[in-house]
């Protein structure tokens, strides 16, 4: 049995954010941006579904962690992250990314 397809997406719909949320989402930041407004986009991610979120600020050498229902957890200088239970078996070597840019 086939799952049931969902109604398309109406002109309303698809000139705002739409109403899907993926289970991951990674943001890394770059010289620019601001670390608030990142988090706050992360917040936004979460109130909308995400499961796992990453935020990576290779200034600070800094990952931030977002979970549903809980606080972000910061972790600093980690040589690796895992997905979890959302990502199982995925493990992203940071320690290229802490590199200072040439």
């Amino acid at each position: 049995m086939f799952p049931s397809i969902p109604p398309r997406l109406t002109r309303t719909d698809k000139d705002r954010f739409l109403p899907l949320a993926p289970d991951f989402v990674l943001e890394l930041a770059s010289p620019n941006d601001d670390p608030v407004t990142l988090d706050e986009k992360m917040q936004e991610y979460r109130a909308n579904g995400v499961r796992l979120g990453w935020l990576l600020l290779p200034e600070t050498q800094e990952a931030r962690i977002y979970r549903p229902a809980t606080l972000p957890v910061t972790l600093s200088a980690p040589t690796s992250l895992d997905g979890d239970d959302v990502l199982e078996g995925l493990k992203l070597d940071l320690t290229r990314i802490w590199q200072p840019a040439l």
